[in-house]
């Protein structure tokens, strides 16, 4: 049993994925009339939650929270990829 439980604008968070400081956030609000919603935020929520997509439907806002988590996932690999990258040296001949 969790003792504190996140919230958001009335939205209960449910679940999250965490790559580096980035986080991907599913939230549920069953009052509410789009009772899903997923978000893109850090990991500390130090700059809070950020481009909200909302959904009717469970299975909707899964697929987005999916989708979502790989992209984040992608970035991050292509940057540590970049990082292994050998540098260009412009001074050889």
């Amino acid at each position: 049993m969790t003792l504190y439980q996140e919230k958001n604008h009335g939205y209960e968070i449910v679940t999250e994925m965490n790559c580096n400081n980035e986080s991907i956030v599913l939230g549920h609000n069953k009052n509410a009339v789009q009772p899903y919603v997923t978000w893109r935020t850090t990991r500390n929520r130090k700059y809070g939650y950020n481009s909200g997509h909302y959904f009717k439907e469970f299975k909707d806002a899964h697929k987005d929270f999916k989708e979502r988590c790989f992209d984040m996932m992608n970035k991050q690999v292509a940057r540590e990829k970049k990082k292994c990258e050998p540098k260009k040296n412009s001074n050889i001949r």
